[in-house]
């Protein structure tokens, strides 16, 4: 018997919206677009796997801006 892959954990579109903090239309455009996180369809219901929604947040992330020290404010005398 060969060994089996463990179930990855799946979610509905609802419940993906909300582990991604935006709402179920804005997955629908995104599927619509063809941009977004994967998905699969079973039975004609949209399903996300928990892992790559947290694979697809991750490379999504933006290196936050660096600050610059303000410059001396120039006093004219």
């Amino acid at each position: 018997m060969s060994p089996t892959k463990p179930i990855t954990a799946m979610l509905n579109e609802t419940e993906a919206a909300e582990m991604l903090a935006v709402s179920p239309v804005t997955l629908r455009s995104w599927r619509s677009r063809e941009t977004g996180p994967p998905y699969r369809k079973h039975g004609g219901r949209v399903a996300y796997a928990v892992d790559e929604l947290r694979a697809w947040s991750d490379s999504q992330r933006h290196p936050a801006p660096t600050r610059q020290a303000p410059s001396p404010s120039r006093h004219l005398v």
